[in-house]
């Protein structure tokens, strides 16, 4: 019966352990363990014990685990133990001696995260909600922390019919509970790097014992005379903490740059939900002028002609590739069928004809050469006759009111008696020369070649020399009558290459199947 001075309440003379206790899954197939008391040593063991006051007589208290933060609100996790615990609630009825009672075999049995739902579905039905505070954050699982929990401890006294405990009392809660396995000690086993700009930004690796990734920080601060002046903490997100034992941060921005000694701060893990830290570990913060963040150089830029001025005294040597530095707008590539065909000069412009085409100086004179060296050729090939190549020059016939246009490359000889051994004009000195009338497209002696054996031709080739003829055609534009009879000149080539290249593979088929023919009927012979 309840005195009628004060009304009844209850008290938690023993609070749980915070981190004594591993929580167990049912699986795990064996006890969930008992939870200590706070003030438990190895010699002598507590547990959690609570004292209904203002009170005499029969009362019966009923144990449920409630989430940490309030509102409280039901958990997940089950109560196991020997003594009246059903369906993860734990009844028992007090002492009426001493109106107290200690919970000596009580632990803390976890859910999966897929069995949530289903075990607040069965709080609900028996309708344990010390705080009626509902059950509708079962559709909000992800706010449920499932590593920390709270006892609630609900009295019921019996009522004006005896044996009914139909009066319940203010329920109370005990200290935080957390996971053994999921709050271990912090501990910063190693650092990547024990230094850093004042800037921040610098991305450090620490190594520790197991950490929760949901529920851990690391922190800097810097202490002068036991007082703290700065304090940060590094920028990481959950996905940087690797395996539970490898943190990946950026270090925090000190909060002044305007230093010009190193700073020496602390680091150490930190963890939110119970405040607990780690040893802290010195770390220093260098200056930027340390660092070499604060002035940002570029690299001088210096082209060829100062390089090679600054080398000989202010000018580059004679004869050395300092003189051949091309100006602005000059062009000195070769093209390969300028190099192939005795062009003369650098790679002119389409745009340009040839006479304003520029020119420069033959960068490598040969000292055997008996004229000037301004006279020598000015590209390699062209200090080779067009017979280099072994092909000996084809005979023309000279026409009496105009020269016959001949492109410069290597031809077959024809038989038949020579009527002139005068060396053909170039394509440039048949530009350079006055009054010279419009030019002939005489492929004649292209169609007279022996184009297997001879003078092979691919169409990398063809379209070489049909650039060629379009070049010297800048000079003097031909007739209609003249296109026409150049497009017959050059189909007749390319089909008596196709002709040719079907001649030789029907050859080698006839020599391939004599072949395969005779050897089996030598054998034959020889057997018999």
């Amino acid at each position: 019966m309840a005195t009628p001075s004060q009304k009844p309440y209850v008290v938690i003379t023993e609070q749980p352990q915070s981190k004594g206790l591993r929580f167990r899954y049912e699986c795990e197939g064996r006890s969930a363990g008992s939870i200590p008391g706070v003030r438990s040593t190895t010699e002598h063991k507590t547990h959690p014990t609570i004292e209904l006051r203002g009170y005499k007589g029969r009362a019966v208290v009923v144990v449920s685990c409630v989430t940490k933060d309030p509102p409280y609100r039901a958990h997940p996790h089950n109560l196991v133990g020997k003594d009246g615990c059903k369906e993860g609630v734990c009844t028992v009825v007090l002492n009426s001696a001493t109106m107290s009672y200690t919970f000596n075999n009580l632990g803390i049995q976890c859910v999966k995260k897929k069995d949530i739902e289903g075990a607040l579905r069965t709080r609900e039905k028996l309708r344990v909600d010390p705080y009626k505070t509902g059950f509708g954050h079962v559709k909000q699982l992800a706010t449920i922390d499932l590593n920390a929990v709270r006892l609630c401890f609900q009295v019921f006294i019996e009522g004006q019919q005896p044996g009914r405990f139909s009066e319940p009392l203010q329920p109370v809660v005990s200290d935080v509970i957390y996971d053994k396995k999921a709050m271990s000690e912090l501990v910063i086993c190693k650092l990547s790097h024990v230094t850093a700009p004042t800037a921040g930004g610098k991305e450090i690796i620490i190594l520790c014992e197991k950490v929760t990734k949901e529920d851990i920080s690391v922190r800097f601060y810097e202490e002068r005379e036991g007082r703290i002046v700065w304090e940060d903490v590094g920028e990481f997100q959950h996905n940087n903490v690797h395996k539970q034992v490898a943190i990946c941060f950026r270090t925090p921005r000190y909060h002044t740059l305007e230093t010009s000694q190193p700073v020496m701060v602390n680091i150490q893990l930190r963890r939110p939900s119970d405040g607990a830290t780690s040893e802290p570990l010195p770390f220093e913060l260098l200056p930027l002028d340390a660092t070499g963040l604060s002035q940002k150089r570029k690299r001088p830029k210096f082209n060829s002609s100062e390089v090679l001025e600054q080398s000989h005294g202010g000018a580059p040597p004679a004869g050395s590739y300092g003189q051949m530095l091309p100006t602005v707008g000059e062009h000195v590539k070769l093209e390969p069928r300028e190099q192939l065909f005795g062009f003369q000069g650098p790679y002119r412009n389409p745009n340009e004809s040839p006479e304003h085409s520029p020119g420069i100086p033959n960068a490598y004179p040969d000292p055997n050469f008996p004229g000037p060296a301004s006279t020598q050729p000015n590209d390699f090939f062209q200090q080779y006759p067009p017979n280099h190549y072994n092909y000996p020059p084809k005979p023309t016939q000279q026409y009496p009111n105009q020269q016959q246009f001949q492109p410069n490359f290597p031809m077959t000889q024809q038989p038949g008696p020579s009527t002139s051994t005068a060396p053909q004009p170039t394509c440039q000195q048949m530009a350079a020369a006055p009054g010279v009338p419009p030019q002939e497209y005489n492929l004649s002696s292209l169609l007279d070649m022996d184009i297997g054996r001879d003078f092979a031709m691919n169409s990398s080739e063809i379209k070489s020399i049909m650039g060629h003829f379009s070049t010297a055609a800048s000079v003097a534009v031909p007739t209609e009558q003249q296109q026409q009879q150049y497009q017959q000149q050059v189909q007749t080539v390319q089909q008596q290459m196709v002709h040719r290249m079907h001649q030789d593979e029907e050859e080698n088929l006839s020599n391939s199947f004599t072949r395969l023919t005779t050897n089996p009927m030598n054998d034959l012979n020889k057997l018999s």
